[in-house]
């Protein structure tokens, strides 16, 4: 059974990672053409921009004209350097897509919702989510609860779920290395390795609630002074830096 779930996602991911890549060659022709662009801006106004000094109007006319070429050359290196950023996260997530499933039954809603959690949010349209980023408030429900009922915050209020699966997956180069279910977000990536090639049966609770802790300190927005404490190797460091991540 562990080998057909491992197939199916499997499929999934292949799935996935054909539509990012489908993104990256849009990217890539986003960028080749802000190029284009930018060095026809540049030849444009090298060989036909009219310097006129003779008269006040001459000189507004001129400035003007130069202005506008300086505007659009900003237009297009600002569409070059988001495809570029954008390129670049795509291929990452080409190589480690996600890192957790989770399905879940929204209350008022007619079904059941499965959603992939990653290091960045991709979609295939506008409003179809592949991955969610891990600091999306619909992602909070991996970290803040086990099975069963679950609440998050969104940004119009908190918003009550039934969870029916917690799944981590470690991935690497477009591969399924290893599938988890599991009540809790297991943080070792070797315990998780080790717990995969070990057991055939789903186990529960099977790490102490620091994730929940981490997460709670991760998004919190109430707070005017926050307090960290906690023994040395208990992820303070960690936790502190994700926060930061999350409110940036």
């Amino acid at each position: 059974m562990a080998k057909s779930i491992k197939a199916s996602e499997q499929a999934h991911l292949d799935d996935v990672v054909s539509k990012i890549k489908v993104a990256e060659e849009q990217q890539s022709q986003a960028i080749t053409r802000s190029e284009q662009d930018q060095a026809d801006i540049k030849r444009d106004l090298l060989n036909n921009i009219n310097i006129k000094t003779d008269s006040y109007e001459g000189m507004m006319e001129t400035g003007l004209s130069v202005r506008q070429q300086q505007q659009m050359m900003d237009e297009r290196q600002n569409s070059w350097k988001h495809a570029t950023k954008q390129l670049s996260t795509l291929k990452k997530l080409e190589k480690n897509a996600y890192f957790a499933r989770i399905d879940f039954h929204e209350t008022g809603e007619p079904k059941t919702e499965t959603i992939y959690i990653g290091l960045s949010s991709f979609s295939d349209t506008p409003d179809h989510f592949l991955v969610y980023d891990w600091r999306a408030p619909v992602s909070s429900i991996y970290y803040d609860g086990g099975l069963g009922n679950v609440t998050y915050r969104t940004p119009d209020g908190n918003q009550d779920v039934n969870v029916k699966l917690k799944r981590q997956l470690m991935i690497e180069d477009g591969k399924i290395l290893t599938v988890y279910d599991t009540d809790e977000a297991v943080g070792d990536s070797m315990l998780l390795e080790v717990l995969d090639e070990k057991s055939d049966v789903k186990m529960k609770s099977i790490v102490t609630t620091i994730q929940k802790e981490q997460n709670t300190i991760i998004r919190d927005t109430s707070s005017d002074l926050l307090f960290v404490q906690g023994a040395a190797g208990s992820g303070k460091t960690s936790s502190v830096l994700q926060r930061v991540a999350y409110l940036l």
